[in-house]
């Protein structure tokens, strides 16, 4: 089993914001190698020692709502919605949908024009969280589940930042937003970090729990 040293996790997602990885490794989006599944995330890695296990890889972005927001919205939310993950920490919900016509688009677009960072070259469709929060690591939401056969080879980590942990352009950085109004100054977000190693045009594997009992499964994971 392996255990992720959350503090060690922030010092690398701090360093990703940095960009003082020196690009040891980049994220690609290209098609992905699981048939009909559209495009994935692949690694790019130009050195021959592979990528240790529990490095931090990516950011899961968008908007943040308590379990309790969720459930009150969830009807507006959850419908035909793909790209909600699920913190184990405090068991709130981000949602990555990238339609700006989504209940989180705009209530993204809303947060966004309010705290003055957003331009209307920024609203392109679908949403680009990387370009929005000018975070080349902002793909957590494109990983694809692994196919029959194969095994995730990334999880979820769950980590907040409090106001002191970061610099101020690097919290801007992180690709998440809150739905709360509340004055909390914790910056909540979800990485993924490696749970295999990986090697130069490796693709990314998250598991998102199907229940393999579900009549609502994609076509490529039957």
């Amino acid at each position: 089993r392996m255990e992720t040293d959350s503090q060690d996790c922030k010092k690398q997602s701090c360093a990703l914001l940095e960009n003082t990885t020196q690009q040891i490794f980049s994220l690609v989006q290209r098609h992905s190698s699981i048939p009909d599944a559209g495009d994935g995330i692949f690694i790019s890695h130009k050195f021959p020692q592979p990528i240790p296990v529990g490095t931090v890889l990516a950011f899961y972005p968008g908007v943040v709502y308590s379990n309790e927001e969720f459930e009150q919205l969830s009807l507006f939310i959850a419908t035909n919605n793909s790209y909600l993950a699920k913190r184990t920490v405090d068991s709130s919900i981000i949602d990555a949908n990238t339609s700006w016509d989504s209940y989180s688009g705009r209530v993204l677009l809303s947060i966004l024009r309010r705290l003055g960072h957003i331009s209307l070259v920024d609203l392109e469709s679908p949403i680009n969280y990387c370009r929005l929060f000018k975070n080349s690591f902002a793909l957590g939401h494109l990983v694809n589940h692994p196919p029959l056969g194969s095994q995730a080879n990334v999880k979820l980590l769950d980590l907040d930042f409090e106001e002191d942990e970061v610099t101020t352009s690097c919290r801007s950085a992180i690709p998440n937003v809150c739905f709360s109004l509340d004055k909390s100054s914790r910056k909540k977000t979800s990485v993924l970090i490696s749970c295999l190693e990986l090697v130069d045009g490796q693709e990314l594997f998250l598991d998102y729990r199907f229940r393999t009992s579900s009549h609502c499964l994609p076509p490529w994971f039957r």
